[in-house]
């Protein structure tokens, strides 16, 4: 950590350095700051300067980027309960925000995903939290949180994105705080839900003198979740605060920022259905299709494993998805005069966060069959749990009481169903530091061409310090409404302790799991890295008349040294702490040996764009734009180095080819969008219309596949490309009635990819299928929103608006191949707020009013491709009906 300080203050101090010694020289005018009464009449906001995208901000009718702006106003009235509910009001984004609060998944234009948010990012005020920031079950909106100290959101689709932000080639979201202005104002909310929230949110912010100002807000929130696990499923906060100096001759200034979270997020996954992808519901006893959890349940909330080589391992269901972060930092800017502009921002990060969570295996199917896959991976040791006419005898208990549930008769029938699933334990920690450092010297040139070029000349820096630890166990649930871990234990035929040493006359139960533990898909991984990256960057942006032109172009290199921990199967069963050899649950655990493998890759990658606009009159603009862009290999990729057999001619020549950045599993992802559009304003209608061509290469996918009880990673490349269309509406009916309209009507497909496998589950052979021009997993053909508010004649005490909106997602499929298509959907919300004049405001509203039970995923656990078929099944169903409550004072 010492060393990212010292580069943190060395990049503060040389920021001020660039300030002349005489800018305290004359008091300046308080600057002007834009306030939510002062933001444009239309949602799109086209008359609002925009600073995402450009370093040249200008009005967004002007800019040839693909922009949607959310004003402080329009955010409220949403209230993303997480940053994928935020994007259900941009159009070309394709957001899956079943997940909770956050961890949701973001597909831009077509892109097949691989890990959550893997072609975009998040900023917080210009800058992200972390840099390397998709990490598997890491992912940016778990430490980047909406609350109300972001005072405006700007989101840029494509576009100059490549050019200001790496490995984001197909857009960003820049969260812009509050800052203090002239008076001191303020607003604290509290609220309440359906699912038993507490929550506070809250800011102040105003002049500490005439040329300083102050934004303070802080958050905290406790409660159950859409989908009650049994334990408090959401709890913690956050804590913000930035200081911002004007200098006295009005040249520039410096703001400080601190910020902190301590937060916990339960994560849902795809739960166990019957029916079809099409036509889903709930297993008969099983946990509900609309709120029922989705394996995450107070009677699997601990699972502990002591004396392993690892270490005592104790994890915490109600850890969840936590994320511990502090980040701070200074952004500085002065002109130096004749044009000239120096901008310097910093930040330092230090994050842990951790990912705890049940994810689902394979299909729920009987106790019964699971009971005959245990005995039949030790015959030997169950022997005397076989009659003569082949049947078993087993008693299934719960795992943290041991009470009987069910025996070998009864298990058919446990819960109604009589069914048991795998049950992944999945713990990831993340830990790292991470300093960023942007200089940026523009230089604005009045009179060039006959109009006004501004230039940047920008340097990017990265430093990070990062460890990923990865421990994956499968244990036996349950199908029920909250799902118990259980253990499976094999007796003699009349009930009585199998014989387990006849010599001695030791009598015990014939356990075939441990502690819930089952042997079947699990898994290890540790990962230690270093990545250095230097971002050389120029814009040019050139205002001529009715044009204006814009050139970028990044040159990224990324240094990436670490190491990675082989790892190897160990017989816990007989080790001094637990006394039961053969166990089969214990005889083959997967940790870290203490070994490892070295790895230090370099990568350079360019990306560039250029565009233009056009504004053809006050109200009217048309622009255009091509970009190439990149996204660099992360952590994930880097375990693939443990995976190669290094005592074989083909594993040894992998690692040399890996360490030479010879291999696809670390080779970065090329990019290729085109796009055009209109922007439209008017009284009554406001527009922005965009066609957009978006390509893909070398997607590296790392597909799961549960073959003989355990995971296979099989890896998978892919290209692909869409074409689409994308808008943004606001109909003005009349000055109280207004209608906002967002949708993509895209076609994304496959290209000279090569075939897909997937297992047949009945040989567990391998099967081939040519998947060009098939949509990728997920990846809808139709989404939108469309959103009405009406606002009442102003009563006495206040005023009154009513809101409903409905968002949905048309034809997709949970597998490559297209054989399992998701069912489509619609969500209802409807909402009303009341604003009094003494400053206190009520809201209430109503999301999924009317309970719908779409899917948005799949099991991408499944495979590349679905083969075959069962009874079972196991997806992500869209968030339940949830009522919500807000009461707030501002002023």
């Amino acid at each position: 950590m010492k060393k990212f300080k010292s580069k943190l203050l060395f990049s503060s101090v040389l920021a001020c350095a660039l300030m002349p010694v005489g800018m305290q020289a004359q008091e300046a005018e308080p600057a002007e700051t834009e306030t939510a009464s002062e933001e444009s009449e239309d949602s799109l906001s086209l008359s609002r300067v925009i600073v995402t995208g450009t370093l040249a901000p200008k009005e967004a009718i002007r800019s040839s980027n693909a922009v949607s702006i959310f004003s402080a106003g329009r955010l409220e009235e949403l209230n993303p309960q997480s940053v994928g509910e935020l994007v259900l009001s941009i159009p070309g984004f394709h957001p899956e925000p079943s997940g909770g609060d956050v961890g949701n998944n973001i597909a831009p234009r077509g892109f097949p995903l691989s890990t959550q948010t893997e072609f975009t990012a998040l900023q917080r005020d210009g800058m992200t939290v972390f840099y390397n920031q998709d990490i598997l079950f890491s992912q940016s909106d778990r430490f980047t949180r909406m609350s109300k100290f972001v005072e405006s959101a700007e989101a840029v689709r494509g576009g100059s994105s490549s050019i200001f932000v790496g490995s984001a080639p197909a857009g960003y979201i820049n969260f812009i705080s509050r800052e203090g202005g002239d008076t001191l104002e303020g607003d604290i909310q509290l609220e309440t839900n359906s699912a038993n929230r507490f929550g506070v949110d809250g800011w102040v912010s105003g002049p500490i003198n005439d040329t300083t100002t102050f934004a303070i807000g802080g958050w905290y929130r406790a409660d159950d979740s859409l989908r009650d696990p049994g334990f408090t499923a959401n709890r913690g906060g956050g804590f913000n605060l930035n200081v911002k100096h004007d200098f006295a001759n009005g040249r520039g200034f410096i703001k400080g920022e601190f910020n902190v979270q301590d937060d916990e997020a339960i994560f849902f996954l795809p739960q166990p259905l019957t029916g079809t992808t099409t036509d889903p519901a709930t297993i008969p006893g099983g946990m509900d299709i609309n709120d029922g959890t989705t394996g995450a349940s107070a009677n699997a909330r601990f699972l502990r494993l002591n004396n392993t080589p690892n270490g005592d391992l104790n994890f915490d269901l109600q850890d969840g998805q936590s994320a511990d972060v502090t980040y701070f930092g200074t952004k500085a800017q002065y002109e130096l005069g004749e044009g000239w502009t120096v901008t310097n921002q910093n930040r330092y990060t230090d994050m842990f966060t951790t990912f705890n969570a049940i994810i689902n295996v394979g299909n729920a199917r009987s106790l019964t069959g699971i009971a005959s896959e245990i005995f039949n991976s030790a015959p030997d040791r169950f022997a005397g749990a076989q009659g003569t006419d082949g049947t078993l005898f087993f008693e299934i208990r719960d795992t943290g009481t041991g009470i009987l549930l069910a025996n070998q008769d009864t298990a058919d029938t446990l819960n109604t169903n009589g069914f048991g699933i795998d049950g992944g334990y999945f713990y990831r920690s993340v830990e790292g530091e991470n300093f960023q450092n942007d200089l940026a010297l523009q230089h604005t040139n009045d009179g060039f061409g006959g109009g006004v070029l501004n230039t940047t000349l920008g340097l990017f820096f990265s430093d990070i310090d990062a460890q990923v630890i990865d421990h994956r166990f499968d244990t036996l649930q349950t199908i029920s409404p909250t799902p118990q871990r259980v253990d499976l234990i094999f007796t003699q035929v009349d009930g009585s302790a199998i014989v387990d040493d006849p010599t001695t006359a030791v009598f015990e139960n014939g356990p075939g799991t441990f502690g819930g533990l089952l042997r079947g898909p699990d898994g290890f991984a540790n990962v230690i890295y270093s990545e250095t990256t230097f971002a050389p960057y120029i814009d040019f942006d050139w205002g001529v008349g009715a044009f204006d032109f814009n050139l970028g172009l990044r040159y990224e290199t990324l240094d990436a040294t670490g190491e990675v921990e082989n790892a190897a199967r160990f017989d816990l069963s007989d080790d001094g702490v637990r006394t039961d050899p053969g166990n089969p649950a214990l005889t083959a655990l997967p940790f870290g040996d203490g070994t490892f493998r070295s790895f230090d890759l370099t990568y350079e990658e360019l990306a560039w764009t250029i565009a233009a606009n056009y504004k053809v009159n006050d109200d009217l603009s048309v622009f255009a734009r091509y970009a190439s862009g990149f996204r660099m290999p992360d952590a994930d990729r880097y375990q693939a180095l443990a995976s190669f057999d290094g005592t074989t001619a083909d594993g040894a020549q992998a690692i040399i080819d890996f360490n030479n950045e010879n291999r696809l599993e670390t080779a970065p992802a090329d990019t290729a969008i085109i796009e055009a559009g209109l922007k439209y304003r008017s009284r009554r209608l406001n527009a922005a219309v965009n066609y957009f061509f978006a390509e893909a290469n070398d997607l590296f996918f790392n597909v799961p596949t549960v073959v003989d009880g355990a995971v296979v990673q099989r890896q998978a490349f892919r290209n692909a490309r869409t074409h689409g269309v994308e808008g943004e509406f606001n109909i003005n009916l009349t000055d109280a009635w207004s209608i906002d309209l967002t949708g993509t009507l895209q076609q994304p497909e496959f290209f000279d990819t090569p075939a897909a496998e997937a297992i047949d589950p009945g040989t567990g052979q391998t099967t081939f299928f040519d998947i060009n021009g098939n949509l990728p997993v997920r990846t809808p053909e139709l989404f939108y929103q469309a959103r009405t508010s009406y606002e009442f004649d102003q009563f006495e005490f206040g005023d009154l608006k009513v809101f409903a909106s409905v968002s949905g997602s048309g034809r997709r499929f949970a597998d490559d191949a297209n054989t399992a298509e998701l069912s489509p959907y619609e969500i209802f919300n409807f909402g009303a707020s009341f604003n009094l004049e003494n400053g206190v405001y009520v809201i209430g509203e109503v999301r999924n009013a009317f309970n719908s039970e779409g899917l948005t995923e799949g099991d991408p656990r499944a495979g590349e491709t679905v083969f075959g078929g069962t009874n079972t099944f196991n997806a992500r169903v869209v968030n339940p009906r949830l009522v919500n409550l807000r009461l707030g004072y501002r002023f």
